[in-house]
C-alpha cells in the first residue's frame, strides 16, 4: 500500500514561444498560450478563466487562446493529482 500525500510542484509556467513577444515574459497579443510543467496526468486548472486541462504523461500542459488586459497580468493556477493532493 503507497499512501500519496505530496502535492504536485509546478516546474514552469509561462507563455508559450508562440505566443511570446519581444522577450520570453511579455507580448503584445491580446490572446494567449500559457503552458507549463507539473506532476504526468495532473488536473491543471487556470483559476481566473476557470478552465481545467490534464497535463500529459511527460507532466506538459497548455492553456490556449487566455485573453489579456492591457498591462501586468497575474495568474493562479493549481495542480491535483489522482489522490487528489492540490497545490497552487
Amino acid at each position: 500500500l503507497r499512501i500519496d500525500a505530496t502535492a504536485p510542484a509546478f516546474a514552469t509556467l509561462a507563455l508559450a514561444p508562440t505566443s511570446q513577444g519581444a522577450t520570453p515574459t511579455q507580448t503584445g497579443a491580446a490572446r494567449v498560450t500559457l503552458q507549463g510543467t507539473t506532476e504526468p496526468l495532473a488536473i491543471v486548472t487556470l483559476v481566473e478563466a476557470g478552465r481545467a486541462t490534464t497535463a500529459n504523461a511527460a507532466g506538459f500542459f497548455q492553456f490556449p487562446d487566455v485573453p489579456l488586459t492591457l498591462g501586468g497580468q497575474s495568474f493562479t493556477v493549481t495542480a491535483a493529482d489522482a489522490a487528489g493532493n492540490a497545490r497552487t
